[in-house]
């Protein structure tokens, strides 16, 4: 099997412009991670492409240079069609991630990811809340601003469009958050949800999940939090998280493969705050704490068109650091 494996911060998507040091030390790390999983896996042919400034641990990959960002796009369509597979890593921040999946899906390549439909919306936070709650799947609400205006306790101020912590800001009001964001439409108000902050690594595929670890999240910084490392399976695993990763798949039936899910835990059960439609860096650390090749359960899911039976894992921690 030949597979092309492509990260878009460290692939090329920022060639001849400076890289984001943050986004590139956590791309990095993902796009390692994977390549080496892979290239533990038989009969495997792998291929990427990188950025000149970046270098990668000693794997066995071959590497096609992207000396400009404008040529990254066209360089990826050209080879995913030299190889069976194509797998993306990608933000879906200014559609990059749907970008990249839909064009390989139209040119007939397939890709280990979710389908773009799926990207597209829960990459949009409006869209994505909308959808959770209409399926009756408790998440963080948005307001609107003549709520926000009225909302006198704790706001959380979040790109619409951004992923991870991009544009993240806590506001003692929500008078105070307007005055933050120029544009409404690019932003999300939502209230501060006190609690325990996890994610969920899950495996889906047709309206199904398997949940590969739960994991604890570390945020630095009071008024501008960045995560700051997560904690791969250091978090129990109960049927309520387990109803909840079905519920999420069955809702968004295009999710295939990794999905990453963030969550709040309170007394009175789950807050779901975002899905991730691709690998997170909660990924980085599955390889410690399960059984199987977090790699070759991706990939399998998506040529036998199933999940797997079971998802076994050890009784390790392992710590992903951002910062």
């Amino acid at each position: 099997m030949r597979l092309f494996v492509t990260e878009f911060i460290t692939g090329g998507g920022f060639a001849n412009h400076p890289l984001p040091e943050g986004l590139k030390q956590e791309g990095l790390l993902m796009l390692n991670s994977v390549l080496a999983d892979c290239s533990r896996l038989r009969d495997i042919h792998l291929m990427t492409c990188l950025d000149p400034r970046i270098e990668l641990t000693d794997i066995n990959v071959d590497v096609y240079p992207v000396e400009n960002s404008t040529d990254y796009m066209q360089q990826v369509s050209q080879l995913a069609h030299e190889n069976d597979y194509a797998w993306v890593i990608a933000p879906e921040s200014a559609g990059v991630l749907e970008s990249l999946v839909s064009r390989l899906t139209k040119e007939s390549i397939p890709v280990i990811n979710c389908d773009a439909g799926s990207i597209r919306v829960a990459g949009d936070k409006i869209k994505c809340t909308a959808r959770l709650l209409d399926a009756g799947i408790d998440t963080a609400v948005n307001f609107s601003s003549t709520e926000a205006q009225q909302y006198t306790q704790k706001t959380v101020i979040k790109s619409r469009f951004g992923v991870g912590c991009e544009g993240l800001k806590i506001c003692d009001s929500g008078a105070l958050a307007l005055e933050c964001i120029d544009d409404f439409n690019q932003w999300v108000v939502q209230p501060y949800i006190e609690g325990e902050h996890l994610s969920l690594s899950l495996l889906c595929y047709a309206g199904e999940a398997k949940i590969l670890s739960c994991n604890k999240q570390v945020f630095s910084g009071k008024e501008e939090p960045k995560l700051k490392a997560c904690y791969v399976n250091a978090a129990s695993i109960n049927k309520q998280m387990e109803m909840l990763a079905n519920n999420i798949a069955q809702t968004f039936p295009g999710l295939a493969g990794y999905v990453g899910v963030d969550l709040i835990s309170m007394d009175s059960g789950y807050i779901v705050i975002d899905i991730n439609p691709r690998l997170t860096s909660s990924y980085v650390g599955l390889s410690e704490v399960l059984t199987r090749n977090p790699a070759e359960l991706c990939i399998q899911t998506i040529l036998d068109q199933k999940l797997p039976e079971n998802i076994m894992r050890n009784s390790e921690t392992a710590e992903v650091c951002l910062e």
